[in-house]
């Protein structure tokens, strides 16, 4: 019998389609999320299948001309996929071109910003740029955080859009320590921490502020990683604090515990089923899976 990380692996590649490219489960079309989640994960691990020419080609079909990554056309809105695309292509040198063209549209759009006039009412900066999951509206955490992630994975941390883009990370981040979807404080109330939130944040500002301007959050991220099994949080947090050399002790332990938890609530997608791989096989968390690209 297969143990859990083991299974998890064999389990993604047999979510793989034979003209390349990975559905969210075991039946269903190809997504430009689950391919570019799956071709990390397996890159992790150290299985080679994952780098086949139609694989990562096939990530090219969602691309738009202006280099954006989008579920389909009609939704060219939607181009939160495409930072995660970026860092699939890194794992290829065979990409550069979509890769490129993917990174110009990032450094040249951000999310919708303004003058906070009313800090009574929403607490943040909201003048900081940062990346939206769709065009047109503000900036939050997550999204911001990926496009950070795949900028500093294209060598390009010193950009100027990378540095507000950490500003922004930072000026959301709560007093209490953490990270939410982006908010701090809506009509004089401080709003609570989410895990997979944090553990982005996290991960998006290894190597960019000093360790002291997040210690709160990195203890909050330890301690909820030593009590969440969920998979998306999970698998942030250990990520997030293994970008700072405290990647828990019993990690590992941890993500199988998660990955059994399948038995009771049915197997996960394939972007969770990635984000434990990645999380096990990366004790420095996401960047250390590009660096040697």
């Amino acid at each position: 019998m297969l143990n859990p990380i083991k299974g998890a692996i064999e389990t993604l590649l047999n979510r793989e389609h034979d003209e390349g490219g990975f559905s969210a489960t075991g039946e269903g079309l190809i997504q430009p999320d689950a391919t570019s989640w799956a071709i990390l994960a397996l890159s992790a691990a150290g299985t080679e299948k994952n780098k086949t020419h139609k694989t990562l080609a096939k990530l090219v079909d969602f691309q738009q001309p202006d280099g954006r990554v989008v579920f389909a056309p009609r939704l060219s809105s939607v181009y939160w996929v495409t930072p995660l695309a970026v860092c699939a292509w890194m794992t290829s040198l065979e990409f550069k071109e979509p890769r490129q063209k993917a990174i110009d549209f990032l450094l040249a759009h951000s999310g919708f910003h303004w003058e906070n006039e009313t800090p009574e009412i929403v607490g943040h900066d909201t003048s900081l740029r940062g990346w939206p999951w769709v065009s047109g509206t503000h900036s939050w955490i997550e999204p911001t955080s990926l496009c950070v992630l795949a900028l500093q994975a294209a060598g390009l941390k010193e950009h100027k859009r990378v540095a507000e883009a950490v500003d922004m990370i930072l000026n959301r981040q709560l007093n209490s320590g953490g990270w939410n979807y982006g908010n701090t404080v809506v009509f004089g109330s401080q709003l609570w921490p989410i895990p997979e939130s944090t553990g982005m944040a996290l991960s998006a500002l290894e190597g960019c502020v000093l360790k002291q301007r997040i210690a709160q959050s990195l203890g909050y991220a330890a301690e909820e990683a030593s009590l969440i099994r969920t998979p998306l949080s999970l698998s942030w947090l250990i990520l997030g604090l293994g970008a700072w050399s405290i990647r828990p002790a019993l990690a590992r332990e941890w993500i199988q515990e998660s990955l059994d938890r399948q038995k009771q609530y049915g197997e996960y997608n394939t972007s969770l089923l990635s984000a434990l791989i990645l999380a096990y096989y990366a004790p420095r968390g996401f960047l250390s899976v590009l660096e040697q690209e």
